[in-house]
């Protein structure tokens, strides 16, 4: 019998709602960071309504430059968050499985999507992917692929005769496999504490 260790399934529309969740917030700093912004320019306005030469004053100029600052670490603050959620969805493309005594861990090479990526690359690549979790999904056919019944070019086979356990917190425990590879397993794994167990058996 094989067991296999997975993350619990995701759909992409829940990944685009934790982020959209984390973008709104910062959206919301980034407006009301605007409002002393507009106000000062409207005094400036009113005092250079009837004026020849027309100036800003200092209270506008660091206005403006605390709402540019307020928009880079929106920026920074929406790109690490859209990272994490993109390295949060690859991850499901990795997973362990325990057969006849021995771990495996198995992984597949999906592509990626850019920021260039055309709408007819991204329907490949969503197909690509989704073929792909549906593979390592299933038990039976994973099972004919340790028996070496079938063959993927795309699902890429590691056995784990070896390994060592870097570190361990509340989040989940770093490996480093006999590659070189380091892999960070995380806690909400289904079934963490048993692959837990066997890493632990496999360090004495």
């Amino acid at each position: 019998m094989i067991k296999l260790f997975q993350y619990p399934p995701t759909s992409r529309s829940e990944i685009g709602k934790g982020v959209l969740v984390r973008m709104i917030p910062a959206l919301l700093v980034l407006i009301l960071s605007t409002i002393p912004l507009f106000i000062f320019i409207g005094k400036d306005s009113a005092a250079n309504r009837d004026a020849v030469r027309k100036v800003t004053s200092q209270e506008t100029e660091v206005a403006a430059a605390a709402v540019f600052i307020v928009f880079l670490l929106c920026v920074v603050y929406i790109s690490i968050a859209a990272a994490k959620a993109s390295a949060k969805h690859m991850r499901h493309f990795t997973c362990y499985a325990y057969y006849k005594g021995t771990l495996y861990s198995i992984g597949a090479a999906v592509p990626h999507s850019h920021s260039n990526t055309s709408n007819h690359g991204m329907r490949s690549i969503m197909k690509a992917q989704d073929d792909a979790m549906g593979f390592l999904s299933d038990h039976y056919t994973l099972k004919k692929l340790l028996d070496g019944e079938i063959e993927n070019s795309r699902i890429l086979v590691y056995e784990v005769k070896e390994l060592t356990l870097l570190k361990e917190n509340k989040n989940g425990m770093k490996v480093l496999l006999p590659n070189g590879r380091k892999q960070t397993i995380y806690k909400d794994m289904i079934d963490y504490d048993t692959l837990r167990d066997i890493i632990y058996i496999m360090q004495k």
